[in-house]
C-alpha cells in the first residue's frame, strides 16, 4: 500500500536497457453515505424504505452493506420489522474505500388495543351506551366495526347505543388506517324481561259516583305501582286500590310496575270501567208550612233522567211507590218529619234524597184584656200569649191617652210592668192603647197586626 505521494522508478530488459519514469499517487475523497432520514415510525406489520447515497471515493460503481439480516447491496432496502430495530449501512467503491457507519432507527407504534366498558344491564326496551377507547397505531383515523349489528343505532361509532331484545355479545373490531393488525373486543348486554301485569276490579259498571274497587293480579309482586284510573286521579299502591268516578262515561285504567331491577312496564284496559248516569231525585210540597191543622201534604216528584220507580218514606209512619203522593202526616203535635225519596232510572242506577218537612203549629194569639201591676206576683206583667210566633220579628208598642209612646220591647220575653219608660213613674189606672206586630213562624212572608187597648187596675195586696 503506497502512501499518497511522487514515485521514481527503473526499467530495465534483459539487454540491459534502462528507463526512468515517476508515478504520482493521489488519494480519493473519503466515502460517504447520506440518508434521506435518520429514523422513522411505522406501524406493525408495515414496511419502511431505507434509501441512502454514497459519494467521495473513486467515483465509481458502490456497494452497501447493510445489517442486521439484509444480504442485498442495493441503497434502497425496504425493511418490515417485527419490533424497532437499528439498521447499519456502509458503501465501499470498486477501490475497495469503505465510509463511515451509518444508523438508521425504524421505530413501530404500540400494536392496537381497544379497551371496554364492564357489561351491560338493560330493561327490554331500553338502550344503553357502549363507549370504547382504542389506541395504539399512529393514534388518529380509527375505524370502528360493531356486530352484530342489530339492535344498534349506528356500528361504525365508538360509543353506539344498544338495544337488544335478548342477551347479546356484542363484537367491536378497530382498525387505524396506518395499517396495523386489526383488534377485537367484546361486551355482554343482559336484557332483563319487563314485569308481568295484569289488574281486576270488583265491577267495571257503576252508576255515579261509583266506587270502584282494583286489584293487582300480576304474577310478581312489584316494588313501584302507580294507578292512572283515568279521571284524573293517581294512586300509589300494589295491592288494592279503591277510585271514585264522579262523572258518568267510559274510563280507561293504567297500571304502572317497576320491579326489582327498576325494570318498568304498564298495561292499561281501554273502556275498563263504565259509569253509568244515575238519577237525580228532586220533589218539592204543598204547603210549604204545613200546620197541626192543616196537615195535609201534596208531594211532586221533580226528579230527572228517565225514572222508572219512586220508592218514598215519611218518617216512621208511612210509605209510598206513586210518582206524587198526598200523605196526612199525625196531628197529634208540631214535629219535624224526615221525607226521603228514592228514584230508580232505566239504566238500573238509584239515588235518594232527603229533605225536612216540618209541621208547625197554627198561629194563634191571645192578649189580655187587663193586668194589675202591683207587684203581688200575679198578673203584673202585661204580654201576649200564643203559638207559631216567630220571636224574631216581635215588636210591643204601648201608648198613653195622648199617643206618646210610652213603652216598647222587641223580647216576646220582656212584657209592660206598668210603668212610663221614659221616666220610670208608674202609671195612673186607666186603659191604655197598644200595637202588636208579630212574625208567622210558618209564613214568613205575613206579619200580623193587632191594635187594641189594655187596662191598668190596682187592687189591694192579698197577705
Amino acid at each position: 500500500k503506497l502512501a499518497p505521494e511522487t514515485y521514481y522508478f527503473r526499467v530495465r530488459d534483459i539487454n540491459n536497457c534502462t528507463a526512468f519514469d515517476t508515478i504520482k499517487t493521489i488519494e480519493p475523497p473519503e466515502v460517504r453515505v447520506t440518508s434521506i432520514y435518520d429514523s422513522t415510525t411505522i406501524c406493525v406489520s408495515t414496511c419502511a424504505d431505507m434509501i441512502v447515497n454514497a459519494s467521495g471515493g473513486n467515483i465509481a460503481k458502490y456497494t452497501y452493506h447493510w445489517t442486521p439480516g439484509i444480504s442485498s447491496t442495493v441503497q434502497a432496502q425496504r425493511v418490515c420489522p417485527d419490533e424497532s430495530t437499528t439498521y447499519f449501512v456502509y458503501a465501499r467503491d470498486t477501490a475497495g474505500c469503505i465510509s463511515v457507519t451509518r444508523k438508521i432507527r425504524a421505530e413501530l407504534y404500540d400494536s392496537l388495543s381497544v379497551s371496554m366498558p364492564e357489561d351491560r344491564e338493560i330493561c327490554l326496551n331500553q338502550n344503553t351506551e357502549l363507549p370504547v377507547v382504542a389506541a395504539g397505531g399512529d393514534g388518529t383515523g380509527y375505524v370502528y366495526d360493531w356486530s352484530p349489528k342489530l339492535g344498534l343505532n349506528d356500528p361504525n361509532l365508538p360509543n353506539p347505543l344498544a338495544s337488544p331484545d335478548t342477551f347479546t355479545t356484542y363484537t367491536v373490531t378497530v382498525r387505524d388506517l396506518c395499517g396495523s393488525p386489526s383488534v377485537s373486543n367484546t361486551v355482554n348486554v343482559n336484557v332483563r324481561p319487563l314485569p308481568k301485569i295484569n289488574f281486576t276490579a270488583d265491577t267495571t259498571i257503576g252508576c255515579h259516583p261509583a266506587k270502584i274497587i282494583f286489584r293487582n293480579t300480576s304474577p310478581n309482586d312489584g316494588f313501584d305501582c302507580l294507578w292512572d284510573f283515568g279521571n284524573g286521579i293517581q294512586f300509589s299502591n300494589c295491592l288494592e286500590a279503591p277510585a271514585i268516578y264522579r262523572r258518568p262515561g267510559n274510563y280507561d285504567v293504567t297500571l304502572s310496575i317497576s320491579d326489582e331491577f327498576g325494570c318498568r312496564d304498564s298495561l292499561t284496559k281501554t273502556d275498563f270501567v263504565e259509569v253509568l248516569r244515575s238519577p237525580y231525585p228532586h220533589f218539592t210540597w204543598e204547603p210549604e208550612k204545613p200546620t197541626t191543622k192543616n196537615p195535609e201534604v201534596q208531594f211532586k216528584d221533580l226528579s230527572l233522567i228517565d225514572i222508572k220507580e219512586w220508592n218514598w218514606t215519611f218518617g216512621s209512619f208511612e210509605t209510598s211507590t206513586e210518582q206524587h203522593p198526598e200523605v196526612s202526616f199525625p196531628e197529634v203535635n208540631d214535629d219535624r218529619y224526615p221525607v226521603k225519596l228514592q228514584v230508580t232510572g232505566q239504566n238500573g242506577c238509584s239515588s235518594d234524597t232527603v229533605y225536612t218537612v216540618e209541621i208547625g203549629p197554627e198561629f194563634s194569639l191571645y192578649i189580655p184584656k187587663a193586668f194589675s201591676p202591683n207587684g203581688d206576683g200575679v198578673n203584673d206583667v202585661f204580654r201576649p200569649i200564643g203559638k207559631g210566633i216567630d220571636f224574631d220579628e216581635y215588636q210591643m208598642y204601648i201608648y198613653n191617652r195622648w199617643g206618646e209612646l210610652i213603652f216598647e220591647s222587641n223580647d216576646y220575653n220582656i212584657g209592660w210592668d206598668g210603668t212610663d219608660a221614659r221616666s220610670g213613674e208608674a202609671m195612673k189606672q186607666g186603659i191604655y192603647p197598644y200595637r202588636f206586630l208579630i212574625g208567622d213562624t210558618f209564613n214568613e212572608a205575613e206579619r200580623h197586626e193587632f191594635r187594641g187597648t189594655v187596662t191598668i187596675v190596682y187592687t189591694e195586696k192579698k197577705d
